[in-house]
């Protein structure tokens, strides 16, 4: 099973992803229970755009006093009592990651850490200029940043963006054949997007002030229409900041006080599972656990088995969260019935890249 898991993560480029991978068996072996109540966590750190090893991360288990460094082939071993534990990974170069780590039984791991030099989160000004009498979109419309220094034409919804841009103030202005013309003065924070609503006139009246809301926006979320699907209305979405605002201590602990989403605690206290309003039990059989997709791969395919999310994945690499609780409006290319045949929900999440 360890193989096979380790295969996939290579095949799907998961590293990338910021994955946190468990594989089953280590030195070739299937996994067994120790028998002197220790295991052996053999681990491997690497770079989660180059693959490369990470030689000098320090690796610390709380609860066990252990601090270790990675060597030349960013490998690191320890050996502590079986019992659940909180890792932390740190490296002058690079993000630092942390979360519960259950130390079960013998196991390997393989940790990605991204590289502080490429932390990117779209920076800029996005908008949409509309008509002022009716609110319909104004396509093509010109917008001129800085007295035209960079400029850019509206599409057929009436949206413009310009990313990459240094925090600060901007002068924006909009021209349409037409249309009165106007310009306000936008300011853009650091890591952080400033949204601009425009209405134009075909008078020359008195407009109102010009309406801009900052969000932060993840180019990994960007990159996978998290957003697109945020402002269609379905769904539960969980973006970077709001997960840093929970400062979950595992990834179920972040589905805690959602609407439709009910978090069960197993008898021992140790195991977390996610069930969606659609699967709870109502006299249609046993509670049913939604598919999970991890950077749009199905690594759970729900029914009567929990998807283990505390194991997927910590907090630290995940970049945002979709939760559909019912089958309607779950996008259809994730539509699924479960192995029972019920349709239970689904869950999707986005690591950070």
């Amino acid at each position: 099973m360890g193989i096979r898991i380790a295969g996939i993560c290579r095949r799907f480029g998961w590293a990338d992803s910021l994955c946190l991978v468990l594989l089953a068996g280590v030195g070739g072996a299937a996994a067994q229970e120790p028998e002197d109540e220790t295991a052996v966590i053999s681990g491997r750190v690497i770079d989660a755009t180059a693959g490369d090893p990470i030689r000098g991360a320090t690796v610390e288990v709380d609860g066990a006093d252990i601090r270790v460094k990675t060597d030349r082939n960013g490998r690191f071993e320890l050996e502590v009592r079986i019992g659940q534990y909180r890792l932390r990974l740190s490296h002058p170069d690079y993000d630092s990651l942390e979360g519960d780590f259950p130390a079960l039984r013998n196991r390997g791991v393989v940790i990605a850490m991204h590289s502080a030099r490429d932390r990117e989160r779209i920076t800029g000004i996005m908008g949409v200029v509309t008509n002022r009498s009716n609110g319909s979109p104004l396509p093509s419309t010109a917008v001129l940043l800085e007295s035209g220094q960079r400029a850019a034409l509206t599409d057929r919804r009436g949206e413009f963006r310009f990313e990459e841009l240094g925090p600060g103030s901007y002068v924006i202005g909009f021209t349409h054949m037409g249309y009165a013309p106007r310009q306000d003065t936008v300011r853009v924070s650091p890591g952080r997007v400033s949204y601009v609503q425009a209405s134009l006139s075909v008078d020359p009246v008195q407009l109102e002030p010009l309406e801009v809301t900052v969000e932060r926006r993840e180019v990994a979320l960007e990159a996978v229409g998290f957003y697109e699907r945020e402002a269609e209305g379905w769904g539960k979405f969980l973006d970077r900041e709001y997960i840093e605002m929970r400062a979950p201590s595992r990834m179920t602990d972040l589905f805690t006080g959602l609407a439709g989403v009910t978090v069960q605690v197993s008898a021992s206290g140790m195991r977390q599972w996610v069930v969606l309003r659609s699967g709870r039990s109502r006299g249609l059989g046993p509670t049913c656990f939604p598919p999970v997709y991890l950077d749009d791969l199905l690594v759970a395919t729900g029914g009567n088995e929990p998807a283990g999310i505390d194991d997927l994945v910590i907090p630290g690499a995940v970049a945002g969260v979709e939760v559909y609780v019912s089958s309607a409006g779950t996008p259809a290319r994730y539509w699924r019935p479960t192995p029972t045949g019920r349709q239970c929900g689904v869950i999707l999440i986005w690591t950070r890249r």
